[in-house]
Formats: structure tokens, C-alpha cells, sequence
């Protein structure tokens, strides 16, 4: 019988929930001896906002969120056994589900959004929950004080 749980994927937008996710994973991923990867996406959206500002043309501004990205994500694994590090462009929601394939789990920070603030901001965390192709478990950081 093979292990149930062997590749986990933690994705991350930086946050304290997203910490903690990584930190939940990592407990999880431990005792089962299972490789633990991380996964960033980053809105291209952002690109073309700021294209039309004059910041330069699309294509450098992809290269350059690119490489702030992986800079970034580099940062925030740094002290765990992580084994790789993904960063995608695109819609959050969407760039983690695709990068779950493959994966036998899929950890994701939820900051726990209630009433108005989630009607108009929505779920990211939701939208994974629906279209991840692998079990998700949603991790809510603890509450900040």
C-alpha cells in the first residue's frame, strides 16, 4: 500500500494565513515523509494596469513581476524543507487549481471573510476548494491580536 499523502502543495498570496498554511503542511507532510512544494500566483492583470500608466511595455512588466514574484516566494521559504517553487502569472484561483494536478493535496490559507467584505472581494480560497483536482484543506491563521 502506498503512502495517501507523498507530494503536497501549499499555495500562498504572502499572508499571515498563508504562513500558517505552510506551517500546517509542513506538520502534515513531516511524519508521512512527503515532499512539500509552493505555489505563488501572481495577477497579470497588474501588468496591463500598469503598461497603460506608462510604466513600460507588457512584455517587461511581465519579467519584472516574474522575478518580484520569485523573489518573494524564495523569501518566504527560506527555513523550510521545501523541494520546489512555483510561480505562475494569471488568475489566482485558476493558477493554483492547474498547478494542483498531480498533487495528492493542496493547503491554502483562508482569511476568513464574512458578509459584505466577501460578496464583493469573493473567495479565492473557495474558488481553489471547487476547481482543485485534489483533496483541499483550508488552514485560517490564527487571530491576530
Amino acid at each position: 500500500m502506498t503512502q495517501p499523502f507523498q507530494q503536497i502543495l501549499v499555495a500562498t498570496d504572502f499572508s499571515t494565513c498563508s504562513t500558517a498554511a505552510l506551517r500546517y503542511a509542513l506538520q502534515l507532510a513531516s511524519p508521512l515523509g512527503a515532499a512539500v512544494d509552493v505555489v505563488h500566483a501572481w495577477d497579470y492583470r497588474a501588468v496591463y494596469s500598469r503598461a497603460m500608466a506608462g510604466s513600460g511595455p507588457p512584455e517587461r512588466e511581465v519579467e519584472r513581476m516574474q522575478e518580484a514574484a520569485s523573489a518573494r516566494l524564495k523569501t518566504f521559504c527560506e527555513g523550510h524543507d521545501i523541494r520546489r517553487r512555483l510561480v505562475r502569472g494569471g488568475e489566482a484561483a485558476a493558477e493554483v487549481a492547474q498547478a494542483a494536478a498531480g498533487y495528492d493535496m493542496l493547503v491554502v490559507g483562508t482569511h476568513g471573510r464574512q458578509g459584505v467584505s466577501r460578496l464583493f472581494l469573493g473567495s479565492v480560497a473557495e474558488q481553489i476548494v471547487r476547481t482543485a483536482p485534489c483533496p483541499v484543506l483550508t488552514v485560517r491563521a490564527p487571530d491576530e491580536e
